[in-house]
């Protein structure tokens, strides 16, 4: 038999007990609350000019669940807005719907935003087509955030217009890119793990992508104004028709287990480029394990794609991994450059392995061939050059900017002017006409040598 004061006591520690249970589990009686009143539930989408109920989807994504202890302006696991679509026709399926928000936000605080779905995105001119612009879905376990973080949310829809041209059907696809998923304990003004926000779309009669890319995962640690991990925003294709089998101007992805940086960007994905009647410009994809970073210099961020048209091709570099061979600082990817016609590349170089980033695209029209060149653990690749015509290539070779290519064969890899099948063999100089340059020889027209150093 328990005595009166044995019973107080065991009455006293069942109470205790029960009070603690919420605090033990991470979420309070007050932060319950808080939760079931942060907006977790996504708002419903505008439609307008739907022909076809079934087939127009514009309504909001939903809301995560367990967004705890938000304080002040911080938004936590919501579901993104549904976009607009108009003129939708019996035949069409227009899906413009927000992303859905991520789960287990916890312990947000000030104006933080994490977890969130994207918006969705606007369609219009929707004939005998498919047009997507969803936002993409916030990442889950985004914990313990502080200050203006915003970690994990899904980008943003982007806008597309889609016309069918005859009997074309349209593709279009401007999807912001998924959150990723455990960037935890980030705070200041750190960005890091987000989806990029869907491109812009217009005027496209065949298969036209411009998404925003996924954002890395484990981007944990991060403060001050750093951006890490992010994946790029897709870019934007105009008047793209049936004569080209696909128009892509998609964002890089981020990179993972970018963490503990203070400042700079480090790990993105490089943002889609333009694309206009035709082309490939996507953005490079973002390097891993860019890490412990204060200098603010940038590390392992794949480069922006360029500019196309016609059928050319335009993308950038992939940005390189960190390391303890370059003090995890990776190499960034180049930036793709211009590209004009069917055939024409001017891509931007990749980050070298260790060391050295990547060259810029040059210009490449014709068929004429412009790249970057990746870096190397000796310096950073050189830029592409200038060159028109079938076979031509101006790259960038040995460090070296590439030069001239001007006609079909010619070639001013590195360097130095190639010309009607020229070349320069990567050590500059003047070759004409089948001319081939080579040490003691500078300018070289057809089998002949008009230039020979010392003489």
């Amino acid at each position: 038999m328990y005595s009166r004061q044995s019973l107080i006591i065991i009455l006293l520690a069942t109470v205790v007990l029960t009070l603690m249970v919420p605090a033990v589990s991470g979420i309070s009686l007050l932060q319950q609350a808080n939760a079931a009143t942060s907006g977790q539930n996504g708002k419903d989408g505008i439609r307008s000019h739907c022909a076809d109920s079934l087939n127009c989807r514009v309504k909001g994504g939903t809301g995560g669940v367990g967004n705890v202890a938000n304080l002040d302006n911080s938004f936590n696991g919501n579901g993104g807005d549904g976009g607009k679509a108009s003129v939708c026709t019996a035949s069409s399926t227009c899906v413009a719907s927000g992303g859905d928000g991520g789960r287990n936000n916890l312990d947000n605080r000030d104006t933080s935003h994490n977890g969130n779905g994207g918006d969705g995105g606007g369609v219009r001119f929707c004939i005998s087509t498919l047009c997507v612009a969803s936002g993409g879905a916030g990442g889950g376990e985004n914990i313990h955030n502080r200050d203006a973080s915003r970690n994990g949310n899904g980008g943003d829809g982007g806008k597309v217009t889609c016309r069918s041209v005859g009997s074309a059907r349209d593709v279009c696809f401007a999807d912001g890119g998924s959150g990723g998923a455990d960037n935890a304990f980030d705070s200041g003004n750190s960005i890091n793990g987000n989806g990029g926000s869907g491109g812009i779309i217009d005027e496209c009669s065949t298969r036209c992508i411009a998404n925003g890319q996924d954002g890395g995962s484990d981007n944990s640690f991060n403060s001050g104004n750093s951006s890490n991990g992010n994946g790029g925003s897709g870019g934007v294709i105009r008047n793209c028709d049936a004569s080209s089998p696909e128009c892509s101007a998609n964002g890089g992805t981020g990179g993972s287990d970018n963490r503990g940086n203070t400042n700079g960007n480090n790990g993105n994905g490089g943002t889609g480029g333009q694309v206009s009647a035709g082309g490939v410009a996507d953005g490079g994809n973002g390097g891993n394990n860019n890490s412990n970073q204060r200098s603010g210099v940038p590390c392992g961020n794949g480069g922006t794609g360029g500019q196309v048209s016609a059928g050319g091709v335009s993308n950038g570099g992939k940005g390189g991994n960190g390391d303890v061979g370059n003090g995890f600082c990776g190499t960034n990817g180049g930036v793709g450059g211009l590209a004009i016609g069917t055939g024409s590349v001017a891509n931007g170089g990749n980050g070298g392995l260790e060391h050295g980033n990547g060259g810029k695209g040059g210009v490449a029209l014709s068929d004429g061939v412009a790249n970057g060149q990746t870096g190397t653990n000796s310096g950073n690749g050189g830029n592409g050059g200038f060159a028109i015509g079938p076979g031509s290539q101006a790259n960038g070779a040995n460090g070296q900017k590439g030069g001239f290519a001007i006609g079909a064969g010619s070639n001013a890899n590195g360097g130095g002017v190639a010309l009607n099948g020229g070349d320069t063999n990567g050590g500059g100089g003047v070759a004409l006409n089948g001319g081939d340059t080579h040490p003691g020889c500078n300018v070289a027209i057809g089998h002949q040598c008009f230039n020979q150093p010392g003489k």
